[in-house]
């Protein structure tokens, strides 16, 4: 993934926003272009044409800080992170309304027709993504304790400090009768 880490002031009258200096957005802002794979072993020249800007060719002041991502696992995209969502909610036991609405589907079934989310089942799953959210920071402590983002550094400047509260694993209730079966 393409992305632009610069910060940019106010737009000018005329011309391009500048860029200003030592200012980093960071991880940045995903762009709209896609780059071709770098080679080990040969120097990368960046793309030009069919709507790509030059952006070597522009003045620094100007120029955007083009950083890349690449995925958290191979072959994961936007679209493979909805099913793990998806995923997440049916292990929490999450109502199939609130579901079918927080993935943007319709459900033309009777039940979807009189079936609506209430604020009981939003509160729920704002805690299922709660518990997620703290196992992971934990999970991701373990690895290093530090980060680059200011977001995730806050939170893990929390572990680093003892402040932070133990997550305890807890048995999923779809996991908990496959357990008692």
């Amino acid at each position: 993934m393409l992305a632009d880490a610069a910060v940019y002031g106010p737009p000018p009258e005329r011309g391009r926003r500048q860029v200003l200096a030592g200012e980093q957005h960071w991880p940045g802002r995903p762009t709209l272009w896609k780059w071709p794979r770098a080679l080990a072993g040969e120097v990368f020249v960046p793309p030009v044409g069919r709507g790509i800007p030059d952006w070597g060719s522009w003045p620094l002041e100007v120029r955007p800080h083009l950083v890349t991502w690449l995925p958290l696992l191979p072959g994961l995209t936007p679209h493979g992170l909805r099913h793990g969502h998806q995923t997440w909610m049916d292990d929490g036991g999450i109502k199939k309304a609130l579901k079918v609405e927080r993935m943007g589907h319709e459900d033309a079934s009777m039940q979807g027709r009189y079936g609506h989310p209430t604020e009981g089942m939003r509160v729920e799953l704002v805690e299922l993504l709660q518990r997620l959210w703290e196992h992971a920071v934990a999970e991701r402590f373990k690895i290093y304790p530090d980060s680059a983002i200011p977001l995730l550094d806050a939170e893990l400047a929390k572990w680093r400090e003892g402040r932070a509260a133990k997550v305890v694993s807890q048995i999923s209730p779809t996991m908990r009768k496959r357990a008692a079966s």
